[in-house]
């Protein structure tokens, strides 16, 4: 046996002839792990972003390497190619395609594709990524008459920079800094104008004028009839610390005064949600088991008080009469609540279906006002987790308006047509004082004006 595994070499050699070739393995395919493709729609908008990806543990071999990528669509073919319209990326880990002139009458498919040097084409499909089919969405829009005016202002540099809070009032709206000093603008004649400053301020520097102001994140807002600073952070010998303070600005006097400051808790985030009589009342988003309170406006007096709902996640508020509607906002959707100073009952509003679907009104929508008693709302989501499932995402971009007499919503008008912007961005300023409603953008010194 040992001399036979002696001789095993030489035999094997004795076995092979000089024309013989060793067999080598194939290249290695190509692996591609590609990301379903998502479609970004927005309702009422002929137009939609195709993304996907390629995972980072894809292999890209060396024989044959990938030298393109792409989405191709087709609103024929369900299985689209090359064939049909497409768009290649050269090699990157990210797709985004923008699909436009589209029709509302047309289903479009959409996969994703891998191009190799020799030209032979992967499809995501192929991969396990399946092909994504979409229809756009174009629904029925209702024009109540609402008005739009856009015009370019001019910002003084202190509020662009340290706009703290705002409100409005008697058709003029007044800007508060973080360091106390406070502005008045004239809506009508477009101007702006130094009012009188909080009291006991100290002027920011300029060189930073967002850690070193004395005052931040106050809850800066108006009942109807005055202006009010109340609670916040301020900033004493370099300590910043939280503070119950409270002033009312009266605009006929140009006057601010101090009234009883809230010391009943150290740490606090309080929005005002209503008046009920000569009571402020407030919501305490940080303390959830004290967090309704009141302060009366006659005797100076702060107390909690309950009320028929346990929502404290309340971002906006408005008051209709003995009616006051809350913005209740989560992060994953919420809805409008309306709730009655009478019968101290509590119910949420209906809600808004929008091609079928339901509107959410999430952190995304800022457009939260009333004009001439009737309710606005402009969100940019919908809740669409069906289509979601399916690798569609739908954004709607219209205002819409509840009305009151009739308990239903109507959809108005198209944001993306209409010169204003999308509510997601959260750098716009919305004012109103119910009979007209002031869009602005500080930074690019843009305004719109709403009414009826």
């Amino acid at each position: 046996m040992k001399l036979f595994m002696k001789l095993l070499p030489a035999l094997l050699l004795l076995g092979c002839h000089a024309g013989d070739e060793v067999p080598v393995d194939p290249p290695r395919p190509t692996a591609l792990d590609f990301s379903r493709p998502t479609i970004y729609l927005m309702a009422n908008v002929l137009s939609a972003t195709i993304t996907s990806g390629l995972g980072s543990g894809s292999y890209i071999n060396s024989v044959d390497p990938i030298v393109e990528l792409g989405h191709c669509w087709s609103a024929t073919n369900r299985q689209p190619t090359l064939q049909d319209r497409h768009k290649g990326y050269g090699r990157t880990y990210t797709l985004t395609t923008e699909l436009t002139n589209l029709s509302s009458d047309s289903t479009y498919s959409v996969d994703s594709y891998a191009l190799s040097n020799s030209g032979k084409v992967y499809y995501g499909r192929d991969v396990k990524a399946p092909v994504t089919s979409f229809t756009p969405f174009i629904c029925d829009e209702k024009q109540p008459g609402i008005s739009v005016a856009q015009t370019k202002i001019k910002v003084p540099e202190a509020v662009r920079l340290r706009n703290s809070g705002s409100f409005m009032l008697d058709g003029q709206a007044y800007f508060l800094q973080y360091d106390g000093i406070f502005w008045g603008y004239d809506i009508a004649a477009n101007t702006w104008q130094a009012k009188a400053s909080l009291p006991d301020t100290v002027k920011a520097p300029v060189e930073s004028p967002y850690y070193t102001s004395e005052r931040s994140q106050q809850a800066v807002f108006t009942d109807g009839q005055y202006g009010y600073s109340a609670f916040g952070y301020r900033r004493i010998n370099y300590e910043t610390r939280p503070t119950g303070e409270m002033y009312q600005y009266d605009p006929r006097q140009d006057k601010w005064t101090q009234l009883p400051s809230f010391t009943a808790l150290g740490d606090h985030a309080f929005t005002y949600i209503g008046r009920d009589a000569d009571e402020l009342l407030f919501v305490n988003r940080y303390y959830q088991d004290a967090g309704f309170w009141s302060f009366s406006l006659t005797t100076g007096v702060w107390q909690p008080v309950t009320l028929a709902v346990r929502e404290y996640n309340i971002t906006g508020a408005i008051q209709l009469g003995r009616m006051l509607y809350w913005q209740v906002a989560y992060q994953s959707g919420g809805y409008i609540l309306a709730y009655n100073l009478d019968t101290k009952t509590m119910q949420p509003l209906p809600d808004h279906l929008e091609c079928g679907y339901r509107r959410s009104t999430d952190y995304s929508m800022n457009l939260f006002f009333a004009l001439n008693g009737q309710i606005f709302v402009g969100a940019d989501q919908l809740d669409s987790s069906t289509l979601q499932a399916r690798g569609v995402v739908i954004r709607t971009s219209s205002l819409a308006q509840f009305d009151l007499t009739q308990q239903r919503w109507t959809k108005t008008i198209n944001l993306a047509n209409s010169g204003l912007p999308l509510p997601g961005f959260r750098r716009y300023t919305l004012l109103s004082d119910q009979k007209q409603a002031l869009l602005l953008d500080l930074y690019y010194e843009k305004r719109w004006v709403l009414g009826l």
